[in-house]
């Protein structure tokens, strides 16, 4: 059986199949959750994961998921232990929001990385302001992905929701889509304010800018979910725009399971954190892997796990907004 197949029900967010944790000789595994083959969550979780393999004893193995959603499902059915996920997903998963079925348990162990995520529109089309968007053709992703998550409740906030022709799809299929005249709004993504390979590909075969969301509007999002922020992307990052624009943000947190012990938290919170410099010249996509941004950017509402607490605590950088789980 193919491990999509196996985990075929975690999509759904339910269900408990368990995932062998132990290679040859009964060594402990811990498994990563990443997201599709290629994404910026992917590869920023694979260099992760094999930072702490090369810094540490602890064996780990880092698996291709559906995403943040799924990630977060995945620690709570025991097939994972550590999870790429983003600040809005967490938010839905602690409340048992769709497209939970149940809250879920999980703990936080640092940030490493922030997304902004746009509305992307040709730029020399007719949509010029939200309020050009009602009747079109809105693709944010697949059903339940954080992408969609934040759309809808970007839309919702606007009033315009209900108005929109969604639809839904891979990133892949969607910007295809948006490239030949098909859909008239895809989601764009800058990691750490870099544009994404999409946006650049889509730019070589017609004129796109992001739809700027007015700051109220963003407000009223994120009123619905705390986990959406507000940030200006800048034209220094995106050759043509005239001006920053504001968009909305999320940032990427690794959650971890609560089953996962305090020394196993520490040796992986020491492991990165020691070895910064190392992990960052892996890839431009892992520049923000530094300690300050790691605490700065965890979000006040969830536990961080007390391996991790651990660590920042004594390297000084613990922020009292914060508050440590019980070691398990």
């Amino acid at each position: 059986m193919s491990r999509r197949r196996f985990l075929g029900g975690a999509a759904a967010l339910g269900t408990s199949a368990m995932l062998p944790g132990c290679e040859a000789g009964g060594r402990e595994v811990l498994r990563w959750g990443s997201s599709s083959l290629g994404s910026s969550g992917y590869v920023i979780m694979e260099a992760l994961a094999q930072s702490v393999n090369a810094r540490s004893p602890l064996r780990n193995s880092s698996l291709a998921t559906l995403g943040a959603a799924e990630n977060l499902a995945l620690i709570a059915s025991g097939d994972i232990e550590f999870g790429h996920t983003t600040s809005v997903e967490m938010v839905i998963a602690q409340a048992g929001q769709r497209p939970y079925r149940r809250p879920i348990d999980f703990q936080q162990m640092f940030a490493y990385a922030t997304w902004h995520m746009p509305p992307l529109v040709r730029g020399d089309g007719p949509v010029r302001t939200l309020a050009d968007l009602p009747g079109r053709r809105y693709a944010p992703s697949t059903h339940g992905s954080g992408a969609a998550i934040l759309h809808h409740a970007l839309m919702r906030a606007a009033g315009i929701d209900d108005r929109l022709r969604w639809t839904y799809g891979s990133w892949t299929d969607a910007y295809d889509a948006f490239k030949t005249g098909r859909l008239d709004v895809v989601v764009g993504v800058l990691t750490n304010g870099r544009l994404s390979t999409n946006i650049m590909e889509a730019q070589a075969v017609t004129a796109v800018r992001p739809l700027e969301i007015p700051a109220d509007v963003l407000g009223r999002a994120r009123q619905e979910n705390g986990g959406i922020f507000a940030a200006a992307i800048d034209p220094a990052a995106w050759p043509g725009l005239e001006g920053p624009v504001l968009a909305p943000l999320t940032v990427g947190i690794l959650a971890v399971s609560p089953r996962v012990t305090a020394e196993q938290g520490y040796e992986v919170t020491r492991a990165i954190f020691d070895h910064a410099d190392e992990v960052r010249r892996l890839g431009l996509l892992l520049d923000k892997v530094e300690p300050e941004f790691a605490v700065r950017n965890m979000m006040a509402q969830f536990p961080v796990h007390a391996g991790a607490a651990r660590y920042f605590r004594e390297r000084g950088l613990w922020d009292a907004r914060l508050r440590a789980a019980q070691a398990g």
